[in-house]
């Protein structure tokens, strides 16, 4: 599974950091032309150091708020690749 095109919209920032220095996050991942509130859940893991992402856990919300499908951890993506699906990432808020 790949991250996919949309438009990320930072719903909660991190609080904490975990040892390996990576904060989550969770984020709303719309589809332009799709009817809201069909979109994409995120909660994202971000490596402050490298800035690399990659997705915890996903759910995908039909338009009448049905969770249609839940996703597991992904692979980690380049702070590229990750920029490229998400848009700039110096949105996200790292802990310290």
């Amino acid at each position: 599974m790949t991250i996919q095109d949309g438009v990320l919209t930072v719903i909660q920032n991190s609080v904490a950091q975990d040892a390996q220095g990576s904060a989550f996050f969770r984020a709303r991942h719309e589809y332009p032309g799709k009817p809201d509130p069909y979109g994409m859940y995120n909660e994202l893991q971000f490596r402050c150091a490298t800035g690399e992402v990659r997705i915890k856990r996903q759910w995908l919300v039909d338009a009448d708020k049905h969770v249609i499908q839940v996703n597991q951890t992904t692979e980690w993506e380049s702070k590229e690749a990750g920029e490229q699906a998400f848009g700039d990432l110096r949105r996200i808020v790292c802990p310290g």
